[in-house]
């Protein structure tokens, strides 16, 4: 209960960046320093981790239409028992066409992800800690077109294949842990499109995608609650110093269990966002007030695939399959000088 957890967590980031043009060459380069302090006490025990993070980012692109890019990240983690360091380095490659307002392009890439706050300490309620988490791996290729005339266009398609993908599974009745898949394979196709008119922008987006554990060499299985598709729309205004969203997001079809068994039927969420700059020359303050959930959906459709097929119904699910709030306000606060 409420009573027997509580739980903190604060971050601080600073990021220094160079940006080098001459011609058709430009160099961009990025230096950030992050840390993060984690303390979750239940009942007379406490329990506390501190991570600082160092990350460095270096990208060229050319006049012989390709983009390269570099990064390398280090993070340190110290907590009451332990205390290790771990580095990523990811690169990728971008080669593209462009003709006028329209690009065809090709991309490779070879990332590794080092496991975050969530995934490694839970949040003390319906997700376990994970303290033996091993970095993601993850090679993706891109194929796509893009259209940068009002209305934009856009289309990809995308594969992935992946080490360790770390991902929420259910662990126990009602209690879900960030786990290592040994190998995964994502794939599908996006369209995406813009449309401007004065202050407003209106925007769509769908996307049909499967992801699939093939760390079975017999059978491959969908992971769980990774739709099979999803759709969006976004209308943007900003009057003024104004700024005011408005968006619904469509989840498909996904399954709830790692065995295939349990169908989770579509559900929509709509989300509401109001914002306000205050500019001073060029300095600005801006303050953003958002609602996820405007319309507190709280509930959804399940069904059981198979010989004995049923249906019920079960409170709506988040990404790591536990409940989450119906409605969530959140406040933002900015200063850039």
């Amino acid at each position: 209960t409420k009573k027997e957890a509580k739980q903190n967590t604060s971050s601080f980031r600073f990021t220094l960046s160079f940006l080098w043009l001459k011609e058709k060459y430009s160099l961009k380069s990025s230096s950030s320093y992050g840390l993060s302090n984690f303390r979750q006490r239940k009942s007379s025990k406490e329990h506390f981790s501190n991570r600082s993070y160092f990350e460095n980012y270096l990208g060229l692109k050319t006049k012989f239409n390709t983009l390269v890019n570099l990064q390398k990240k280090a993070l340190l983690r110290i907590s009451k028992n332990k205390k290790d360091l771990g580095t990523s380095l990811s690169y990728s490659g971008i080669l593209f066409i462009e003709k006028k307002s329209s690009n065809l392009y090709l991309q490779a890439a070879n990332s590794v992800r080092l496991p975050s706050l969530l995934e490694e300490e839970g949040d003390s309620y319906e997700l376990s800690s994970s303290s033996n988490l091993r970095p993601e791996k993850i090679l993706h290729f891109e194929l796509g077109f893009v259209h940068t005339r009002n209305p934009s266009v856009s289309f990809t398609n995308f594969i992935d294949f992946s080490h360790d993908k770390i991902m929420f599974l259910p662990s126990s009745f009602k209690k879900f842990k960030a786990t290592n898949i040994a190998h995964s394979k994502t794939f599908g196709s996006e369209v995406s499109h813009t449309y401007y008119k004065g202050f407003l922008e209106i925007s769509s987006s769908f996307a049909a995608l499967r992801n699939l554990d093939t760390s079975n060499k017999t059978q491959d299985f969908v992971i769980p609650h990774s739709p099979f598709y999803t759709f969006s729309n976004s209308i943007t205004g900003t009057p003024g110093n104004w700024s005011v969203n408005l968006s619904n997001r469509l989840i498909g079809h996904h399954y709830k269990d790692l065995a295939n068994t349990i169908m989770i039927k579509p559900h929509t969420l709509t989300f509401l966002s109001v914002g306000y700059t205050y500019k001073i020359k060029k300095s600005y303050l801006g303050i953003k007030l958002s609602i996820d959930n405007l319309f507190g959906t709280n509930s959804l459709y399940i069904e059981t695939v198979g010989e004995n097929k049923s249906f019920g119904k079960i409170a709506r699910t988040g990404l790591y399959g536990s409940a989450i709030p119906a409605r969530t306000w959140t406040i933002d606060l900015e200063a850039k000088l």
